[in-house]
């Protein structure tokens, strides 16, 4: 995988600028709840990482005049895209509330389309709750977390396209309600194993990786795990490696390929699936 190493910012430091980019995505993903067709597992709604931009970008809309939106990390910007993913337009959010983001992208949409529509859906679930989500402005401090958590989403779409392409797993993809960017394996009867990365929440208030085994197992002995994984069972079930964990390391992209290929392994035995 590519690996930018992380740790310039300390994980535990990275909480403002998360949640300011958490808000900032859900105007990107307005483009997907308002102008493509709905589906039943919500992938209408979710977002991709766009290497070259370096940005979280939204489901494509075609039509004559093809595009997308995409939230930039180092700028905290919001983006309108071309089909080759040129820059048409851009607003920078800090200063910004939710609202005036997603009339901003409204507007731009228009002007390049040429075609109105009646705005935005709204959100059809909760979000953390923050001043954001009740009209506070965004803001784009420390600057400094921002692009490190680009580097967090860059490492974690290499990686989990790496996982992707060993395992057979779905598209990798950030959803916009955790705001974690994952791949789904799936290994028979209804049984799968989801592998991601969180930028952190209630459980974790810093990044963190995470393998967990569907549907949740209630073993007598946890699977020991490499490269530093632990278990965590209150909430959820999954093998988790910690941001402070892994930016310890000297060899970070080889610690992780150590915890995801053992934790994967012991998701499949814990499904008794390991062939």
């Amino acid at each position: 995988m590519s690996w930018m190493r992380l740790g310039a910012v300390a994980p535990g430091d990275l909480r403002q600028a998360r949640m300011n980019l958490h808000f900032g995505g859900q105007v990107v993903s307005g483009v997907g709840r308002t102008l493509l067709p709905s589906r039943d597992d919500d992938s209408h709604t979710n977002l991709v990482w766009l290497e070259a931009v370096g940005a979280l970008g939204s489901q494509p809309v075609p039509g004559s005049k093809w595009f997308r939106a995409a939230l930039n990390f180092e700028r905290f910007s919001i983006l309108v895209l071309d089909g080759d993913e040129q820059e048409l337009s851009a607003v920078a959010l800090e200063g910004l509330t939710v609202d005036e983001g997603l009339q901003w992208l409204a507007e731009a949409i228009a002007s390049y389309t040429g075609e109105e529509f009646g705005g935005f859906k709204a959100l059809h679930y909760e979000m953390p709750e923050h001043p954001l989500g009740d009209g506070a402005a965004f803001s784009f401090e420390p600057v400094a977390a921002f692009a490190e958590l680009a580097r967090w989403y860059a490492n974690g779409a290499s990686g989990l396209d790496g996982v992707r392409e060993e395992h057979s797993g779905a598209p990798v993809r950030c959803w916009p309600h955790h705001f974690d960017i994952a791949t789904l394996i799936t290994v028979g009867d209804g049984r799968t194993i989801g592998v991601g990365l969180s930028p952190g929440d209630a459980a974790y208030d810093e990044p963190y990786w995470y393998v967990g085994p569907w549907p949740a197992p209630k073993p007598d002995d946890w699977p020991a795990l490499e490269g530093g994984g632990v278990w965590h069972t209150d909430g959820f079930v999954a093998a988790v490696l910690t941001g402070s964990e892994l930016v310890a390391e000297g060899d970070q992209a080889k610690r992780l390929e150590e915890f995801l290929a053992s934790a994967i392994a012991a998701c499949r035995e814990l499904l008794g699936a390991s062939g």
